[in-house]
């Protein structure tokens, strides 16, 4: 009928805004602190992997939902070659955010380093 399919259009429709609302959020600092260490885990990337590592670490602490350092964590450890230890995160991530098509690249880019 009618009114079914409105209904399903309807629900669909606060599914998806409900998926990207918790997109948003899961990349917001929470803190300045978090936000600033994030930042310079990202300026030491390239050239001082181990320590942009060890600054995301303490991110995450503080903020362990946020995907933004998870994303980048993950990235520094494969770029070291540590896979498994990417992959385990980037898999309990994905629980926590099934439909984030970057937490799904990233899986893919652990499962093939």
């Amino acid at each position: 009928s009618l009114l079914n399919r409105a209904s399903v259009k309807e629900k669909s429709s606060a599914q998806s805004e409900l998926r990207k609302a918790s997109f948003e959020m899961s990349r917001i600092f929470l803190s300045d602190k978090a936000q600033q260490a994030y930042e310079v885990a990202l300026s030491l990337r390239r050239l001082e992997p181990g320590q942009a590592q060890n600054r995301l670490i303490d991110v995450l602490k503080s903020e362990p939902e946020n995907m933004l350092a998870v994303l980048e964590l993950a990235q520094v450890q494969i770029l070291r070659s540590e896979c498994s230890q990417a992959l385990e995160m980037i898999e309990k991530s994905i629980l926590l955010m099934p439909y984030d098509e970057e937490l799904q690249l990233v899986q893919a880019q652990a499962l093939l380093c």
